[in-house]
């Protein structure tokens, strides 16, 4: 997923830069985030279903939010970031992932 973002920076950069904005390009890159969100949410709450975790759904979102933020900025910097490898950047967002997992699990 990373390199279809970095391959399609330009959508990258549009959806960082318009997606809070009250225009119909705004509002029409806010559904798409909170369908993301949304789908992201959906899946964390089965992962910690099955490990018997319990957190908020608040949480959750919280979570899925970062990760959708953490992921369109990787795709920013392997785009600025030439020498950077995607499967480095890849473990290091899964690594995150799991470490912001860990603080949300009760």
């Amino acid at each position: 997923m990373l390199q279809e973002l970095e391959a399609n920076w330009q959508f990258v950069e549009m959806f960082i830069r318009y997606f809070r904005e009250p225009t119909p390009l705004g509002q029409t890159l806010a559904r798409i985030q909170q369908g993301l969100r949304q789908d992201i949410s959906e899946h964390l709450m089965q992962v910690l279903n099955r490990q018997g975790a319990t957190a908020s759904p608040s949480e959750v979102a919280l979570m899925a939010d970062l990760l959708v933020s953490m992921t369109l900025a990787a795709a920013q910097t392997l785009r600025w970031e030439a020498n950077l490898s995607p499967t480095r950047v890849a473990r290091l967002l899964a690594g995150q992932t799991l470490h912001l997992g860990s603080q949300i699990v009760r």
